[in-house]
């Protein structure tokens, strides 16, 4: 077979590769699509949807807590709550994953219809890489149609065609009343406006005027939607916030709005993706300026909170594929030639084939471990595995706190945890009201400070919360966040707990209980509690159960100095998993209280084993050091992991304890 018989024969291989290849791609986005809703939003905007279209209005003022009772709430994502409403009434929560498959199939199906304009082998890494960027927001939330129509408002500029232009102004009207990034139309049509003639030795009059036409329907249907005046006004309003600073606490607090700077490795998949495909903008050949400043905002837009730098997808991926003939071009004149190009494509074809592999073998896990298991202590079964395909994460949700509360008769106003509003309005609205939910920007940076020192424990602001709005208990699940200093004020303040599980702890107002006789049986005392113990033989088979409520109940339990019960849980859990790194380092913190600093270092050390990246454990490390005269150890440790604490201030805290 000759030279050009084999290259031909090959580049025949290489072409029919692209659609199992393809076929990979889509069942794993599938896979992921349909397997485990972790969020809580979905509760609430459920919630909404249904009180939308049972008394066929929206809401213009707060319906849902009683700090903020009748306060003018402008919601931004009506339609999609009734559109989330309505797959749930129908097809329960199955509807739900229907709707987020449906949203990211046709996403990345709009995506690979622009990536193929190129050698598939290349476009295969832009949008493989591109999915695991996207699978962390795969939770279901309004943010997911904007992604959405972001790529529908790129596709009519990436493909040329002016006839597609015409559709942009619906996807407006739809995109104006399902979320907030509703300004990212507008504003790609702009940026066209601004820049589409610079550069360009030809233009298409007819699709400039179009564009035009285009972006002044869009505008006005950011005027249909219930509340025009406010919704336009509301991106402005929240870039003045950001640039002012007032939202700060948002970005400190809540992980999603946290900025990636701050949270992500330059190493990660982001950033690599970011920088990979930015490298592209150094070919300069016929640079298109459009893509360009749309890239640059998308950046920063991206880069101003974890939710949104998954935007950096669709921009990045249009880029490449407007550079790449001239970069393909510049590799096969300067670099590597004709005969190096085709090696390199054989090379990224094989690692393709690997990674389609790797895939596959993960989407033929055997069923019963596509779930996860616990131990179920209050059942005479060994184990209860719940399947999270099509379902949700059963470990994520206070679902016997939530029976718990149905059952008893508990006070009206009630404290509540940021993360477990809309849990408490899908289940108890409207017969019990809130005092936080998700919704930040309508509570505003003042109230959620206040919401975030009461949760600290300060004592100021736990006693003028408990008379500014009578409150008479306190809810607090720690399935999402670590048990605060708060149950420790509520123990020694005057309030009992009556409930204490894997899922959270509630606290009530002894005055209420002595009103309230039929609750008195449930008060915990903590100093008699016993643990219940695992049955490693009966108990434990072939699948992992999660312990992370057993590790929770050990950690109240050293808030409230109980420390030998704390102890008692966490040899349960180390039973079953040995390799239990929190539990280590809770030990280690334990012992350093207690003085015993030989068996703290043993346990610290331990945890760092597991998790060489804790800077909890580190910072205890340290400080055993410090409490046995190894200063230069201690400094070590600090410097070794860039803790990013001075040395100093760190002797004299360690001093001061």
């Amino acid at each position: 077979m000759s030279g050009k018989s084999a290259d031909k024969t090959m580049d025949k291989i290489i072409a029919l590769l692209r659609i199992p290849v393809i076929f990979v791609l889509f069942a794993f986005l599938t896979f992921q699509a349909l397997y485990s809703l972790q969020g809580l939003d979905y509760f609430f905007h459920i919630k909404t949807g249904e009180y939308i279209v049972t008394h066929k209005d929206v809401p213009d003022k707060d319906i849902y807590s009683f700090t903020m009772q009748d306060k003018k709430w402008t919601n931004h994502e009506w339609l999609y709550q009734v559109i989330i409403y309505s797959l749930f009434e129908k097809w329960g929560i199955d509807g739900l994953f229907y709707l987020r498959l449906f949203i990211f199939s046709l996403a990345f199906f709009l995506l690979l219809l622009i990536a193929l304009q190129i050698d598939w082998f290349v476009s295969f890494f832009l949008i493989f890489f591109g999915l695991k960027i996207s699978f962390l927001r795969f939770i279901l939330r309004p943010d997911n149609f904007s992604f959405l129509f972001f790529i529908i408002f790129l596709i009519p500029f990436i493909l040329k065609k002016r006839k597609l232009l015409l559709l942009l102004p619906f996807v407006q009207l739809l995109w104006v009343n399902i979320h907030g990034f509703f300004f990212l139309g507008p504003l790609v049509l702009l940026i066209y406006l601004l820049t589409g003639r610079i550069g360009e030795a030809r233009i298409d009059d007819a699709f400039y005027d179009t564009v035009k036409k285009v972006f002044l329907l869009s505008i006005l249907a950011c005027f249909l939607n219930p509340a025009p005046a406010t919704t336009l006004i509301f991106p402005f309003r929240i870039l003045g916030d950001i640039l002012l600073g007032t939202q700060k606490v948002f970005y400190q607090s809540i992980n999603e709005l946290k900025n990636p700077l701050k949270v992500l490795s330059l190493n990660s998949m982001y950033f690599r993706y970011v920088i990979v495909t930015g490298l592209s903008l150094f070919c300069l050949k016929k640079t298109n300026i459009f893509y360009t400043c749309l890239w640059f905002f998308m950046l920063i837009f991206s880069l101003n909170s974890i939710r949104n730098f998954y935007f950096c997808v669709p921009i990045s991926i249009a880029l490449v594929v407007n550079r790449y003939p001239f970069i393909k071009e510049f590799f096969l004149n300067k670099l590597i030639r004709e005969r190096g190009f085709r090696l390199l494509k054989v090379a990224l074809v094989v690692f393709i084939i690997s990674i389609c592999i790797k895939i596959g073998q993960g989407l033929m896990v055997p069923s019963g471990q596509l779930g996860i298991s616990y131990l179920d202590l209050e059942s005479d079964s060994p184990i209860q595995i719940k399947d999270r395909f099509l379902s949700y994460d059963h470990r994520l949700y206070p679902e016997k706190m939530r029976d718990f509360m149905k059952e008893q008769k508990l006070p009206d106003s009630m404290y509540n945890n940021f993360n477990l509003g809309a849990y408490l309005i899908f289940n108890f609205f409207p017969e019990r009201k809130v005092f936080i939910d998700g919704r930040c920007e309508f509570y505003g940076p003042r109230f959620f400070k206040f919401y975030e020192n009461i949760k600290e424990g300060d004592e100021f602001a736990f006693k003028e919360a408990i008379e500014k709005y009578k409150l008479e208990g306190f809810i607090i699940s720690y399935l999402r966040e670590k048990p605060t200093v708060l149950i420790k004020v509520l123990h020694e303040g005057g309030f009992k707990c009556v409930y204490f599980d894997r899922d959270g702890v509630i606290f009530l107002k002894e005055s209420f209980l002595n009103k309230n006789n039929h609750l008195k049986p449930f008060v915990i005392d903590f100093q008699a509690h016993q643990i219940n113990k695992i049955d490693l033989i009966n108990k434990v088979k072939l699948y992992e159960p999660s312990l992370e409520g057993y590790y929770n109940m050990a950690w109240v339990l050293h808030v409230l100095g109980f420390d030998e019960k704390s102890k008692e849980y966490l040899q349960e859990i180390l039973k079953v998993f040995p390799n239990h790194a929190n539990c280590y380092y809770l030990l280690g913190k334990i012992y350093y209280n207690q003085g015993e600093y030989e068996k703290a270092f043993s346990n610290c050390r331990s945890s760092l084993y597991f998790n060489r990246s804790s800077r909890e454990a580190t910072i205890l490390l340290a400080k055993i050091y410090v409490k046995t005269n190894n200063m230069e150890d201690a400094r070590e440790v600090l410097n070794v992991n860039k803790i990013g604490i001075n040395f100093k201030d760190f002797l004299q805290t360690v001093k001061d304890e």
